[in-house]
């Protein structure tokens, strides 16, 4: 149905009225577009139109995040957009945009000192294709447990939206909507591609991919990683807290027999509990915290004799009485063991 003269100029009224800024003293300021998409390393144009002043001073501003900017000062481009950015009085002209330039560009006109103003803003998309996502998914979760798979993605503008697939099938955002999934209890974030399992369930086992979409470009996907679900395994950890224990036993009644046949005098035993603690640390400590240094060991252990007078044994309870244990905690338990094996080896040349 064709528009009457009378309805058109009502629409051109509206149109006008919703991309402009009446300005204090009368004028106006307005934009032909709000918003401008453009492909990155392509030219943009950003239009900035302006009525009622007679000799105006004309400012361009840039917003991104908590960064402000100046574009365009005193009807002038500033040095850090020279070369890119072209100044006219119907706007600002890109000659190659980048991602960075994504962001809100205000248009600010003023005259008389101030007192005439008006402003406004054009939004600049600078559009990027995703680039191969990356993911975080663990080899194997704990069935009844919570379990967590990160993606991320860095380069799309705008932002992607993220979907998961589990075997090559896309998985739905609620899993009871799918016969495929309905077994399965997890929560998808689309905006930041976080999947979470509470709880993960034996269903949940196979090979998982992420994929990254923004409208530009192709989608892109992650290679595919394998989780498990896995049962909680107590046998083992039984077996460890019992090793654990006939280990921690062994050492105890090592250290009572050596104090019943007299070999550890009081003074030995106040060290014990600090000893104690430096040997139960030890497989705590990886290899690779700090290299050992090994001249420390043999110096205390020469100082005390320890390697060849048994009858001065007392002493090497001072050798941890002035030593920091954040310092030296490896080489003390070194020297611990020593002194624990040849105790024993002691005992059976005696024997």
């Amino acid at each position: 149905m064709m528009k009457r003269p009378g309805q058109r100029h009502l629409l051109l009224l509206f149109t006008a009225a919703t991309l402009c800024c009446p300005a204090l003293g009368g004028g106006s300021v307005y934009t032909s577009e709000k918003e401008v998409k453009v492909d990155e390393n392509q030219p943009a144009t950003l239009s900035c139109y302006y009525s009622g002043f007679s000799s105006p001073r004309v400012e361009w501003k840039f917003v991104q995040g908590s960064t402000t900017s100046l574009v365009c000062y005193d009807s002038k481009i500033t040095a850090s957009y020279q070369g890119r950015v072209v100044f006219s009085q119907t706007g600002i002209s890109f000659h190659s945009v980048t991602r960075k330039d994504t962001g809100i560009y205000t248009c600010m006109v003023t005259e008389n000192g101030g007192e005439d103003y008006g402003e406004i803003s054009v939004h600049l998309l600078v559009l990027v294709p995703p680039s191969k996502p990356s993911v975080n998914i663990p080899s194997s979760g704990t069935i009844g447990h919570r379990v967590v798979l990160t993606c991320s993605e860095e380069n799309g503008s705008p932002p992607p939206q993220y979907q998961w697939f589990r075997d090559g099938v896309l998985m739905p955002e609620d899993p009871k909507k799918s016969r495929v999934f309905t077994n399965s209890s997890y929560t998808i974030n689309s905006k930041t591609g976080e999947l979470v399992f509470n709880p993960l369930s034996a269903y949940d086992t196979g090979e998982y991919s992420c994929q990254v979409y923004n409208g530009v470009g192709t989608a892109m996907r992650s290679e595919a990683i394998r989780l498990e679900a896995a049962e909680l395994n107590v046998g083992g950890i039984v077996a460890a807290v019992i090793v654990t224990l006939i280990l921690l036993g062994l050492l105890v009644f090592g250290v009572w027999f050596a104090y019943s046949q007299g070999y550890f005098n009081s003074k030995c035993l106040f060290h014990f509990p600090f000893l104690f603690s430096i040997i139960l640390s030890l497989p705590l400590i990886p290899t690779s915290h700090k290299v050992m240094d090994l001249a420390w060991v043999q110096e205390q252990l020469t100082l005390s004799s320890l390697l060849w007078e048994w009858g001065g044994v007392e002493k090497w309870g001072d050798i941890f009485y002035h030593v920091d244990l954040e310092e030296h905690q490896t080489e003390c338990s070194l020297i611990f063991l020593t002194l624990f094996f040849l105790f024993f080896q002691e005992q059976v040349k005696g024997e």
